[in-house]
């Protein structure tokens, strides 16, 4: 299953496309018994492989499920991971569309 030309993927071989304002699309959810899952939506790609690199770089565990439209998955990742996901997915650079602003630059000194 070779992707098609017009969907450029980064090295890594998955991509997370931001949504219209350039926000991560990253939600928590709380399920029965006092469970929390962090919620990575508009994974394009390998998301077997996102998964896996979160897993190692988070020390967690997680499950993939595709979204309706069937190009894009939805990767949940065990906890209340959301800013820890966030850091790792921009130190992935898989992130597509995300707002300057919300990237922090560092400050030289």
């Amino acid at each position: 299953a070779q992707p098609t030309p017009s969907a450029k993927l980064p090295p890594c071989g998955f991509s997370v496309s931001c949504g219209k304002k350039g926000n991560v699309p990253i939600s928590l959810e709380k399920r029965p018994k006092g469970k929390k899952v962090t919620i990575i939506s508009n994974v394009q790609g390998s998301a077997k492989s996102l998964l896996s690199a979160l897993g190692s770089l988070l020390g967690c565990g997680g499950t993939l499920r595709q979204e309706s439209s069937g190009i894009h998955w939805t990767v949940e990742v065990q906890g209340d991971q959301a800013e820890r996901v966030a850091a790792a997915l921009e130190q992935l650079g898989c992130l597509k569309g995300l707002r300057r602003e919300a990237v922090k630059p560092k400050a030289k000194e």
